[in-house]
């Protein structure tokens, strides 16, 4: 019997939503590797991925700072934990 999590991308990709489910779970590892990473008080969030690039929001000027900072940990850690799915770049952007 096939394992579940080698049926589901498969049931996803024939009904079109891969990509979407790929990119809500790169986002939620992201906001969790943040939360244990940098400084609640940073108020840096990951919001969205799409066309290969997780855009970061920053609060502050700070948190921007910050989230140039600890891009280059944070790739290396989802390369490592959403294998499979293509991120080339990580965004970070201030909050309007």
């Amino acid at each position: 019997m096939e394992r579940l999590s080698s049926l589901l991308p498969t049931a996803l990709r024939k009904h079109g939503l891969l990509e979407h489910a790929s990119a809500s779970q790169i986002v939620v590892i992201a906001n969790t590797w943040l939360q244990k990473n940098v400084p609640s008080s940073m108020s840096l969030t990951a919001i969205k991925y799409t066309d290969g690039v997780l855009f970061l929001s920053a609060a502050t000027s700070t948190a921007l700072h910050m989230g140039s900072q600890k891009r280059g940990e944070l790739l290396e850690y989802l390369h490592i934990s959403c294998a499979g799915i293509v991120l080339r770049d990580i965004c970070c952007m201030h909050q309007a």
